[in-house]
């Protein structure tokens, strides 16, 4: 009976969790098998997706919901000071 399994029922996620990406850090470059939905918590301007092949980068609002193709290679970058920590779920289907 928690939001987070409202969220995971609502949007049908599998593979669902919260993920803390510290500060100063980032991912290597990859590509996931399907769609992601991410929900920032806690996040701010210095953080930020990054399409290399289109070379776009997104910043992900807290209180809003995206849908995120990583099927295309991406990364993320946090280059603040705090951690950044976003609610994400594997799109099944």
């Amino acid at each position: 009976n928690t939001e987070f399994e409202r969220i995971i029922k609502d949007f049908n996620l599998v593979r669902s969790r919260l993920m803390v990406l510290k500060s100063k850090s980032c991912y290597s470059i990859h590509q996931d098998p399907g769609w992601r939905l991410h929900i920032p918590i806690k996040t701010n301007p210095g953080c930020l997706f990054y399409f290399p092949d289109h070379k776009e980068h997104f910043h992900l609002e807290e209180g809003k919901v995206y849908k995120v193709n990583t099927t295309e290679r991406h990364t993320f970058i946090n280059a603040s000071f705090t951690d950044r920590i976003h609610f994400i779920g594997c799109l099944y289907g």
